[in-house]
């Protein structure tokens, strides 16, 4: 069925809001208006509901339809009532409060034992009441509604009357046979769903070619749980337990009041992979994505019109059923699905800090920089993340021989590269030596190489490495210290060509691994592609190389595939901040913002040393109010409230880097324009002032300090700031614009 569009009416009383996918069918979060635009009533008081839209011609022929009004009370959100429009069966729900499934897990998963239990107690209460009184519920996060005392499920009623499996559902013509297919898949389903509660992860298979236990992520979860859990996804059916099982089980487990995580548990510090269960569990339905249409089924045209329940008429309201509360146009969306992700050219995440360790620029662009906007309205622009230079070895580099490592630092925080010779350059005396003599010369030019190096002629350390690798080029050490001097000097197509020509001598992962970095540079993404997949394939847990193969993607432009390895290098190796930095970049790039703000505190959290991860976290902060302010959803209030506070988290973590080094400028831009969303003016020019001083030629900087001046009532200070900004950059339109406005 074709999902309505928000802004259209369902039987010209409901106008779309919001329209989701739902596990069987759509869902719509819709307004009910006043008939009359000119009516006085204030926002507030206009109503909203939840409707599920299913088509009939997946419904059975010969299902009562009025009988889906009888549910389960105490397992199902209540129904108002039930229409069907242009062939489309609706079902209207009446109040809802609580917190849908799908997105509490997108935001808390791994949960507590406590919680986990909870909720298990309550859905497997529901099921097994359901089953005793014929009917059902779809087991899927989307379906679920966590309230303050239960889970309530939104689809499902009597057996039979609405369509339970999407795809091949149970076909066995014995009824029997057929209800015991279907508890097998409910046990799957709630099996599937207590896997990611625990460990934050989909059940799949994973590198080891099999299901990894839960234990493998926690320690604290009982051998009955796991086996449940463990069992429950095994391929047979016949060989899983049912959901009666597990709920005899957890009856004789006492009741854990405490359901919040607690930092002294290893569970707190599990790090979720949202994108498996994010594609697993939440973008499609448990088997197909479309459901299979019966035999026969219900004629649209005989029940075009009909309705039941108590149905609202077009600008009026049922006054007993009030307004959905506690937010729930936010609380219910589904978060994994995005109408409008961030355009990847909005910021330079993918050339910036997503590449930090790629770049030694020194600045960002100027006119992809913005500060506040103009002297007539307050500004929205978009804080741009930086490209910085590399100061430090990053956490994931290896260790290169002796005094490589000093000659690469900025390439081996991508874990080393190369480039190729032709061998020409070797002694003429030594080509019939034997292979003892010439092993020997080679370590002699090594030494000579590296003693050259440190004494600043990085001309001859480059000739005598060449001869080195001449005389042996089966020695791994030599070959990568020569690409590392070709990579300080960025003649990266040279590099690919040597490590081409080493593979074929070496192929060896590590090899492998820096002719990828090396084609990545030179921009031949397929070749770095090949280079990597080799890599991987000889070492497939390295890390590194998974990261690796995350930024080669994110070039490439496929930033899913990029979040999925970095998620891979994370956990390989959960301490590594710069794993969790860059994801949390290229998930800024896809606009998931929240996940992006979770990933760069880790990261700031990991090495909180290092002022670049703060800086990432505050420009991350500082998007997010972007977003902020273009929600309509949220009223006026909300969204001042709410700005100010991402503000405020954006002016701690730009504090926290200057800290570390107050002589960025950039930060101290940074930090003014977090402190103009403040309101703090006076914050706002101390900052942009003290950026003027210490770079004193961007015009950005002075065009900063100037929009602040304006806002201050300080026109003469405004007035020479802008100019300033002009004479920098006289072809900047904004500066010019800027000054008129002023005049």
């Amino acid at each position: 069925m074709n999902m309505i569009k928000p802004g259209d009416w369902i039987r010209n009383t409901y106008r779309v809001l919001h329209s989701f996918p739902f596990v069987q069918g759509a869902l719509y979060y819709a307004e009910i208006p006043p008939q009359s635009d000119a009516a006085s009533d204030e926002e507030e008081s206009v109503p909203t509901r939840f409707l599920h839209g299913l088509d009939l011609r997946y419904i059975q022929e010969g299902a009562q339809l009025p009988d889906l009004m009888n549910r389960e009370r105490k397992a199902f959100v209540p129904l108002q009532g039930l229409f069907v429009e242009k062939g489309i069966l609706y079902q209207v729900y009446g109040k809802m409060e609580g917190t849908l499934m799908a997105h509490h897990l997108y935001e808390a998963v791994p949960l507590s034992l406590g919680e986990t239990l909870d909720l298990l107690r309550s859905i497997s209460g529901h099921l097994v009441r359901m089953e005793e009184q014929g009917q059902f519920a779809v087991i899927h996060p989307q379906n679920m509604l966590i309230t303050a005392d239960s889970v309530l499920f939104l689809y499902g009623g009597a057996s039979g009357l609405l369509p339970k499996w999407s795809g091949n559902a149970p076909t066995a013509s014995d009824p029997q046979t057929q209800l015991k297919q279907e508890r097998a898949l409910d046990a799957y389903s709630l099996g599937a769903l207590t896997y990611i509660m625990l460990t934050g992860s989909s059940p799949q298979i994973g590198r080891s070619g099999k299901l990894e236990p839960i234990q493998t992520f926690r320690s604290d979860v009982p051998e009955g749980l796991e086996y449940f859990v463990m069992n429950s996804l095994l391929a047979k059916p016949n060989d899983r337990p049912t959901i009666n099982q597990l709920r005899r089980w957890l009856d004789k487990i006492p009741v854990e009041a405490d359901r919040q995580k607690k930092k002294d548990d290893l569970v707190y510090y599990l790090t979720p992979d949202v994108d498996s269960f994010q594609y697993d569990l939440f973008t499609r339905g448990l088997k197909e994505p479309q459901i299979s249409e019966p035999p026969s089924s219900l004629d649209p045209t005989e029940w075009e019109g009909w309705e039941a329940g108590v149905i609202d008429a077009p600008g009026r309201y049922i006054s007993s059923l009030s307004r959905t509360t506690n937010g729930a146009a936010d609380i219910l969306n589904p978060v994994w699905h995005k109408d409008s992700p961030v355009d990847s050219k909005r910021l330079q995440s993918s050339e910036a800090v997503s590449q930090t360790e790629l770049t030694t620029t020194d600045e960002p662009a100027e006119e992809t920089d913005k500060s506040p906007s103009d002297t007539s309205q307050k500004p929205s622009p978009r804080p741009v993340i930086f490209k910085q230079s590399e100061e430090k070895d990053a956490p994931s580099r290896r260790r290169w021989p002796l005094w490589a490592t000093i000659a690469a630092v900025a390439l081996l925080v991508v874990g080393g590269g190369g480039w190729a010779i032709a061998f020409l350059f070797g002694e003429k005396d030594l080509t019939a030596a034997s292979p003892e003599e010439r092993a020997e010369k080679a370590a002699q030019l090594y030494e000579e190489s590296a003693h050259f190096y440190q004494g600043g002629d990085k001309d001859k350390a480059l000739e005598l490495a060449m001869q080195t690798v001449e005389l042996n080029p089966q020695e791994k050490g030599y070959l990568l210290n020569l690409a590392n001097l070709y990579g300080e000097r960025k003649q990266y197509d040279d590099g690919v060509r040597l490590l081409k020509n080493g593979v074929k001598q070496i192929p060896e992962a590590e090899v492998y691994g820096a002719l990828a970095v090396h084609a990545y540079y030179a921009e031949d993404w397929k070749e770095a592609e090949r280079a990597i997949d080799r890599a991987l394939s000889l070492e497939p847990n390295n890390p590194e190389f998974l990261y690796h193969q995350g930024k080669i993607q994110g070039k490439q432009g496929n930033t899913t595939a990029a979040i999925r390895s970095l998620q891979f290098a994370i956990d390989q190796d959960r301490n590594n901040a710069l794993y969790h930095h860059d994801r949390a970049v290229f998930l800024l790039e896809d606009g998931d913002l929240e996940r992006a703000k979770n990933y760069a505190w880790r990261a700031a959290k990991l090495d909180s040393d290092d002022p670049r991860y703060w800086i990432t976290a505050g420009n991350i902060y500082l998007e997010d109010r972007e977003r902020v302010l273009k929600d309509k959803k949220l009223s006026a209030k909300e969204r001042r409230f709410e700005s100010l506070t991402l503000a405020r988290h954006a002016i701690n973590f730009y504090s926290n880097a200057l800290e570390l080094d107050e002589s960025d400028a950039r930060t101290h831009y940074h930090l003014s324009m977090a402190y103009y969303y403040n309101e703090d003016l006076d914050a706002a020019a101390a900052s942009a002032k003290q950026a003027v001083e210490l770079k004193p030629d961007r015009a950005l900087h002075h065009y900063q300090l100037g929009v602040v001046s304006v806002e201050q009532g300080d026109l003469k200070q405004a007035e020479e700031s802008l100019h300033q900004a002009r004479e920098i950059d006289p072809d900047n339109k904004r500066y010019q614009q800027a000054l008129k406005d002023l005049n």
